[in-house]
């Protein structure tokens, strides 16, 4: 048992902001790693000091939308002229991508939508009414799956990088 002025050991304990999940302690401050609780047969301990004031913030209130404090990001022209590439950029800038490819594919579907009502009566019609929906939803399409394969590529860093620091801190 921890004394009074000593911290709790590094592990999983009850989140204090979540009584269904598990909240990593690291020995001084809860982290941004959690898991669900475990099932009822396994007893969770509490650490016996809890910081006052969690040290985590939530973009969605989904556990597994998680975000970065602004201590652990660096800003968009650090990491843009990070020669380390230990930081991102595309993370940051991806809704702004996703805004000018949708920005692109309007265009382009207006563009061929003249084309169409300049072109004759039965192919403009048929390029119209069938042709530029049918490219302007599968344009929108491939783009928001490369862009979230992209994402998922870039969690799956955050998520290995996580998973290093708490095996080197495991020795």
């Amino acid at each position: 048992m921890a004394s009074e002025g000593s911290s709790p050991p590094a592990g999983w304990y009850k989140d204090p902001a979540n009584a269904t999940q598990q909240r990593y302690w690291d020995g001084s401050q809860w982290t941004q790693k959690i898991k669900p609780l475990v099932a009822a047969s396994t007893p969770v301990s509490s650490p016996v000091i809890q910081p006052a004031t969690p040290q985590f913030t939530s973009s969605r209130g989904s556990p597994s939308h998680l975000t970065f404090t602004k201590s652990q990001r660096k800003g968009f022209f650090s990491s843009l002229f990070d020669f380390s590439f230990s930081s991102l950029v595309a993370p940051s800038i991806i809704k702004v991508i996703y805004g000018l490819a949708l920005a692109g594919i309007a265009i382009e579907a207006l563009f061929w939508v003249y084309i169409g009502l300049h072109a004759g009566t039965s192919l403009g019609l048929a390029l119209v009414v069938i042709g530029v929906p049918l490219i302007t939803l599968l344009s929108i399409v491939w783009t928001r799956v490369i862009l979230e394969f992209l994402i998922v590529i870039f969690r799956i860093l955050e998520s290995n990088q996580e998973l290093v620091e708490l095996a080197k801190r495991g020795r």
